[in-house]
């Protein structure tokens, strides 16, 4: 299958080739006859496939889903983006200004920022406010 007609190469990749070859034509040979042999049961196939559609109805209806995990663990991460090329120094004092107005929240009972930090990478431009809340 891997080469034009009449080729055969020789040494180990002669053999390489001739047992994936083999394995193809077995492979094909099986799949022929499941398909042979479940073209004479279609009624059977097809009521096992409108059961599937059933089963994955009812597992779609019954299994509970949720944006928000049952586990709350009582705190939320604010990130902070700015322009590129802007000091630390900057990025800290807009940090410290959205400290003051999460605080301002009653159920936020603390806040703990981290300059120049980020999930995607560190830099002066960005950091993050961590925001623990009241149980």
């Amino acid at each position: 299958m891997l080469l034009r007609p009449g080729q055969r190469p020789g040494g180990w990749l002669g053999w390489f080739f001739e047992r994936v070859n083999r394995f193809i034509d077995w492979t094909r040979r099986q799949y022929e006859e499941i398909l042979k042999r479940l073209t004479r049961v279609k009624a059977i196939v097809v009521g096992i496939f409108i059961l599937s559609l059933g089963v994955t109805g009812w597992l779609y209806i019954s299994i509970p889903t949720a944006f928000i995990p049952d586990d709350d663990q009582g705190y939320f991460i604010t990130l902070i983006q700015g322009p590129e090329g802007v000091s630390l120094n900057y990025t800290s004092k807009v940090m410290a200004q959205v400290e003051k107005e999460i605080l301002k929240l009653p159920e936020v009972t603390g806040t703990f920022a981290i300059g120049g930090f980020g999930f995607s990478g560190n830099s002066a431009n960005s950091g993050a406010i961590f925001s623990t809340l009241e149980p």
